[in-house]
């Protein structure tokens, strides 16, 4: 039996760095890719290519893995950007859009990572949080985490049928 294959939808970087200059330079988070392969799947990163739909990559992979990044852009559910709002990336916000509705009509597996969790939420009709602190003055998590990414730090309760 052939491998699984995996892709995991890429970001670009928006700056040079001090050691080369990978200015819209397309990357994948390392510790996933290394975890897809350890598994023993194949991972496939995907850039956003201007011209190629979400279906043009159903026969190559899988499965697909929405990971985390900036926050999508509010336009794309229905919102006009508030003053708090994040960076997004538009272009990576449409072609992850398109990916996930292809793969999903196909019937294929879809996982999202923290910012992959909320684009499968607005393709599927639903909305975000913009600003978690303005929007939700109850909110006690913090968004970005001070410890070591690899340990989680709040809990998650899951309503069933959610």
């Amino acid at each position: 039996m052939s491998k699984l294959r995996i892709a995991i939808t890429a970001d670009t970087y928006s700056h040079a760095t001090e050691v080369t200059n990978l200015v819209k330079a397309p990357f994948a988070p390392r510790g996933l890719v290394e975890v897809i392969a350890k598994l023993g799947a194949i991972p496939v990163v995907l850039p956003d290519v201007q011209g190629l739909k979400g279906e043009d990559y159903l026969d190559l992979c899988d499965g697909l893995i929405i990971p985390g990044g900036p926050d999508v852009d509010p336009t794309l559910f229905g919102e006009e950007p508030r003053w708090k709002v994040g960076g997004a990336n538009y272009k990576r916000d449409v072609f992850e859009l398109d990916l996930f509705r292809a793969f999903y009509q196909a019937g294929k597996s879809i996982f999202g990572i923290c910012r992959g969790c909320q684009l499968i939420n607005i393709a599927l009709g639903g909305t975000v949080y913009q600003d978690l602190q303005s929007e939700d003055p109850h909110c006690t998590i913090r968004h970005s985490q001070g410890a070591d990414g690899r340990y989680p730090t709040h809990h998650v309760t899951l309503t069933p049928g959610s």
